[in-house]
């Protein structure tokens, strides 16, 4: 167990970290100025195993000596199978086969719904970094049309995250801009290249969820990041689902943690600070 780099900790973000896993303030950050994982630290504390989702550190991990396994997660069809590994893995075959079972009948419940939405009532969304000026992971696109909207960035691409620009954004002209921070939103809003875009003028841009990671790019919470946009973008369609509810069971579920109101709104805010 080694705690989040020092890059991560500098954000402030990851309040949630610490409090579903309090144990990682004791363990060390094994992450050196190159952002590259310390392998002398990392053989130092003997490991049984490491997981990395960055190619170039299995290489480097491997050349060490150390057992690594790299974790792709590029859509949802990767779900399924790196939940049964890290099951097999942790001895927790029961608890992951429960969480793909929750998974499918969580997509399931709002595609269902999803499907009702005319095509001329479907919104045209983009999930935007408007600081690197890209869509940071291509698993936005599923997650926008489990949600019921219309991907503007679903186009081919030959790497994860998706390089664009305003000129781009302007023909796209999407309905509803989801961002990551709290500064994107003002950022956008104060463009003066953005100015004509519709969910600018409506003012439809709204920061995503922040819990144990951002709701929006690959982790456990993407079911939850489908059930929120619904509701967010579609409020009339998904309004007998109980957003506060479903979100207190799945943490208690699945990280073992009983969540209090006022955190459940935290995290949704995604303003979430140590």
């Amino acid at each position: 167990m080694n705690d989040l780099p020092e890059s991560f900790k500098k954000q402030g973000r990851w309040k949630y970290q610490y409090i579903f896993a309090p144990n990682l303030k004791n363990a060390d950050s094994i992450q050196i100025s190159t952002n590259q994982p310390s392998v002398e630290q990392i053989i130092g504390m003997n490991p049984d195993l490491c997981f990395t989702m960055d190619k170039s550190t299995v290489e480097l991990l491997e050349g060490s000596g150390i057992p690594v396994i790299y974790l792709s997660w590029v859509d949802d069809n990767d779900v399924k199978d790196l939940m049964t590994l890290l099951g097999e893995v942790y001895n927790k075959e029961e608890q992951a086969s429960e969480y793909l079972t929750y998974f499918d009948n969580t997509i399931h419940q709002i595609s269902t719904i999803a499907e009702t939405i005319p095509d001329n009532e479907r919104k045209k969304i983009l999930y935007l970094s408007y600081k690197s000026m890209s869509v940071p992971h291509k698993i936005a696109d599923w997650w926008i049309t489990k949600a019921g909207g219309i991907s503007v960035s679903n186009v081919s691409r030959p790497t994860e995250s998706l390089e664009t620009d305003p000129e781009q954004i302007n023909q796209w002209n999407p309905d509803v801009i989801i961002v990551s921070s709290e500064s994107d939103i003002t950022g956008i809003l104060n463009d003066i290249q953005f100015s004509e875009i519709t969910a600018v003028k409506n003012k439809a841009i709204y920061n995503g969820p922040f819990g144990a990671h951002i709701w929006a790019n690959r982790g456990i919470e993407l079911p939850l990041m489908v059930m929120w946009t619904a509701k967010t973008v579609y409020p009339d369609k998904f309004k007998e689902i109980d957003l506060e509810s479903e979100i207190s069971d799945f943490y208690e579920n699945f990280f073992g943690y009983r969540i209090t109101k006022d955190q459940i709104n935290e995290i949704l805010s995604g303003k979430a600070k140590i």
